[in-house]
């Protein structure tokens, strides 16, 4: 994962039909949106993977490119929108140096390692900010994404917290 990461980051990789390196996720806007576990909430799809949950599709979305294309009920495209990208280098640069590695409990991951997730999702109002922005690893950030766990931060602190599902907070072993 670090080296497909430094090389995508590194911006060598060549262009493919005028863009660079990407994954394509498709996934309707109200299920992106929708709560976690809504009822009735069809999920995405990779094209070279097949049908993901709306949780996958987040977690793709939640440090990378987003471009919309809105479609018309014949599935043909109104709109193509620019990509925007979710967190930028200062921001992340401030939240590596905030967190200095996974914040998940007892996780130690260094920030090369980690994705700068949305703690209140960007699809669900959350600003790309370095106060709504936390390092999750990739192990942890599809715990948060698809497993149900969560993660808050004391406001004006560093200190971070994860709770499960059930909302029964993790503790480190290693104390806080």
């Amino acid at each position: 994962m670090a080296l497909a990461r430094g090389a995508l980051d590194a911006g060598a990789l060549p262009d493919v039909r005028g863009e660079r390196p990407h994954v394509r996720v498709t996934i309707d806007w109200q299920a992106l949106c929708a709560e976690r576990g809504a009822p009735g909430v069809a999920g995405g799809a990779l094209g070279w993977a097949g049908p993901i949950g709306p949780e996958t599709a987040r977690r793709l979305a939640c440090d990378a490119a987003v471009a919309r294309v809105i479609t018309g009920p014949d599935g043909l495209p109104l709109d193509v929108g620019r990509a925007q990208r979710t967190a930028t280098a200062a921001i992340r640069r401030a939240v590596e140096l905030r967190d200095g590695h996974c914040v998940f409990a007892g996780c130690d991951a260094p920030p090369e390692w980690c994705d700068v997730h949305h703690v209140v999702h960007w699809a669900h109002g959350g600003p790309t900010s370095c106060d709504n922005g936390a390092l999750l690893c990739e192990r942890h950030h599809t715990a948060v994404h698809e497993g149900g766990f969560t993660i808050t931060r004391d406001r004006g602190t560093s200190r971070w917290h994860t709770r499960r599902p059930d909302g029964a907070e993790v503790l480190s072993r290693a104390g806080p």
